[in-house]
């Protein structure tokens, strides 16, 4: 397997900015009393304040931590330390030594129990937990249900009063409402309300934005009051959508689809106590896009599995209806360095393939593309891509994306993998010179 781990990829699993910057001062060979690593691990011994040095390992294939220290963080200072040696190449291969060939054995032990689970019990056990099961879920529904007949007489208030009311009803008025939804456990709807608002104080152009997400929530109020008629397939958009979880079992036999995909970037965002990743995929031959979604609480480490950059060989399940959401089904350590990418050349060839999948699905969140061969230009503090035939398309950029694009590009033509509304995209990496460059680094997701 080739060393596909690097700097940015290493501080991403750093459980905050504090242990990021220990782990980069422990990146020195000089603090480690052994080091070593092969196919599927990583380890080493760092001394500590005491006698007997701290064992570190790392499981390279699922990004797996585990270390001696007393430190309550995952992963800890010493295990991100020990992993930017390792992508820094300061490491040569070793055989796994005894404690590193225990703690793998114990994994694949765990692993192998967690897979026979429920296997042993009785079928009339099984059919009770599926029946319990079953009727939780129905209560959440309806509880959802009622939520969403308040928001559309909420909706229809606001309507109502005039569109201009909404610029003057000021955050609390939005959020209140986002608020009842959670209660209702519709998430999905609550986003949608805070949508609304913030389109509202979007400036100039607002009455539109604010007009498209009040009617986008609307629409969604009148589908889930039709759950119970709506085709399979439109019935799982809208339950989606309203924030209700997918059966573990409809996602395991959902069919498979095979491909090589271009894993063009990844996002996190952090609010209160809850990280949320977003990894953007897009199938070599399906021409499909795909989104891996994973969470971690607290100090838990994001799941950094499949690595940004690169060709990614696997087998993805797709959760039910028209959703891009997507799991890894099998996979091989055998990736590549991504160095060009496969995708729509020009602006309307890209717009034209959003324009299919929000058909199919109104509520679908920004995918990502490969767009290639278009340049990236800032005008009067306004960036814009602009491809070989003359059209534009405005760019949204946050941080130092834009001018980091510019500086790769050289402003000349290149591919960028980016997520597009259908009026807007932003930029999650560029590939100029055959070199992959990734626009949102862990550093700048862990800072906000």
């Amino acid at each position: 397997m080739g060393n596909l781990w690097n700097r940015e990829r290493v501080l991403q699993v750093a459980p905050d900015a504090a242990s990021a910057k220990a782990g980069e001062g422990l990146a020195s060979t000089r603090k480690w009393v052994s080091l070593g690593y092969d196919e599927i691990a990583a380890w080493g011994e760092c001394q500590g304040s005491g006698s007997k040095p701290y064992q570190v390992q790392v499981d390279l294939r699922e990004a797996a931590f585990k270390c001696s220290c007393p430190s309550r963080k995952f992963p800890c200072k010493h295990g991100i330390g020990l992993m930017l040696l390792f992508a820094g190449g300061e490491m040569s291969a070793a055989p796994q030594p005894a404690w590193v060939v225990q703690w793998m054995a114990s994994r694949a032990e765990r692993q192998a129990k967690k897979t026979e689970k429920g296997v042993d019990l009785s079928p009339e056990k099984l059919t009770e937990r599926a029946e319990a099961k079953e009727e939780r879920r129905g209560k959440r529904l309806q509880q959802m249900l009622q939520g969403m007949e308040d928001l559309r007489l909420w909706l229809e208030d606001l309507v109502r009063g005039g569109l201009a009311s909404a610029q003057t009803k000021g955050f609390a008025f939005f959020e209140e409402r986002a608020r009842r939804l959670v209660d209702a456990q519709a998430p999905g709807a609550a986003r949608m309300v805070r949508e609304i608002g913030s389109a509202a104080a979007s400036g100039n152009g607002w009455q539109q934005r604010t007009l498209e997400a009040a009617s986008l929530a609307y629409l969604l109020t009148e589908a889930a009051a039709r759950t119970a008629t709506l085709p399979p397939e439109l019935r799982d958009d809208v339950l989606s959508t309203l924030g209700l979880p997918t059966a573990k079992q409809a996602i395991e036999s959902a069919p498979a689809v095979p491909d090589i995909w271009q894993v063009l970037g990844r996002e996190i965002e952090i609010e209160a106590n809850l990280k949320t990743q977003r990894t953007y995929l897009f199938g070599l031959q399906t021409q499909r896009p795909a989104l891996l979604l994973d969470f971690a609480f607290g100090k838990e480490a994001l799941n950094v599995a499949v690595p940004i950059g690169t060709l990614f060989p696997a087998e993805l399940t797709f959760y039910p209806g028209n959703s891009l959401r997507a799991a890894v089904r099998n996979s091989t350590l055998d990736v590549a360095p991504l160095t060009q990418l496969r995708g729509p050349d020009s602006i309307a060839a890209m717009l034209d393939l959003h324009a299919r999948l929000i058909g199919n699905y109104p509520w679908l969140a920004p995918p990502a593309v490969p767009l290639l061969n278009v340049t990236a230009t800032v005008q009067d503090d306004a960036w814009w891509l602009i491809d070989g035939h003359g059209d534009a398309i405005p760019v949204a950029t946050r941080g130092s994306a834009g001018w980091t694009a510019l500086a790769v590009s050289a402003g000349k033509p290149a591919s960028f993998g980016v997520t597009t509304d259908g009026r807007t995209c932003r930029l999650l990496s560029v590939i100029a010179g055959g070199i992959f460059t990734d626009l949102h680094p862990a550093t700048e997701a862990i800072a906000s």
